[in-house]
């Protein structure tokens, strides 16, 4: 749960930094897109980390299962 916060921070600090330098938006704007897009992204990073860790484990499980039955032969 760390990481998600974690990304939450970093992602809304770059977008805030990008909406304020590019101009066109309040504060106040900025700081409400800037949540948004930040806890999108994160949640779109957490998904992804998910899925690499599931295929980690099918892959570790396949590997344990071939070399179990290159012992029993």
């Amino acid at each position: 749960m760390f990481k998600f916060y974690r990304d939450v921070v970093i992602l809304f600090a770059i977008f805030f930094a990008y909406l304020m330098m590019a101009g066109g938006t309040t504060p106040i704007e900025g700081v409400i897109a800037s949540l948004g897009a930040g806890c999108t992204f994160a949640l779109l990073i957490a998904m992804f980390r998910a899925v690499i860790e599931v295929a980690r484990e099918m892959m570790a499980e396949q590997k344990q299962a071939k070399e179990e039955l290159q012992q029993k032969e």
